[in-house]
């Protein structure tokens, strides 16, 4: 069984990077995301630096290409009115508790946010869902990486 049987059409999994200024983080993450999703959604929020001069054309371009979708939004908090996931897990390195991947998308639409830069979500962010974490490693790994081994268990777990 995939993941896309799974999650009728109109059901969508939004996958989050947040405050990211690399345009290779944000390159590798929108790959990450277009590759072990049928029905992800990549949502960029807090674009700054060269990632959003220079790194959202280019996932723009990728997106178009593979016929997936991309929404960019000024901040979290945007992303969370707009959408209205019925739930929003903030993916951390060793903080939160541990994710339980059956349960993960037992809500739809379910928004996965992860941080663009190797650090912890401000207050106001984890204010607005839960934190979850993964104990894969010991230390950040990155956005991208995190992304890659959740979205690849979830998988894997589904089929």
């Amino acid at each position: 069984m995939r993941l896309h049987v799974i999650l009728e059409e109109n059901m969508k999994i939004y996958v989050v990077i947040h405050n990211v200024i690399s345009v290779q983080r944000l390159i590798e993450f929108a790959k990450v995301v277009y590759s072990l999703t049928d029905n992800g959604i990549l949502v960029a929020t807090k674009v700054g630096g060269t990632a959003a001069q220079a790194g959202i054309p280019e996932v723009n371009k990728m997106a178009y290409k593979l016929g997936k979708g991309i929404i960019i939004l000024p901040d979290l908090k945007d992303a969370v009115e707009l959408i209205r996931p019925e739930k929003v897990y903030l993916v951390t390195p060793g903080s939160g508790q541990k994710v339980n991947y059956s349960e993960l998308f037992k809500n739809i639409p379910t928004m996965l946010v992860f941080h663009g830069l190797d650090e912890k979500f401000s207050k106001v962010d984890t204010s607005f869902g839960e934190e979850i974490s993964m104990d894969i490693a010991v230390g950040d790994i990155g956005a991208p990486q995190l992304a890659a081994v959740l979205l690849y268990c979830v998988r894997k777990l589904i089929n």
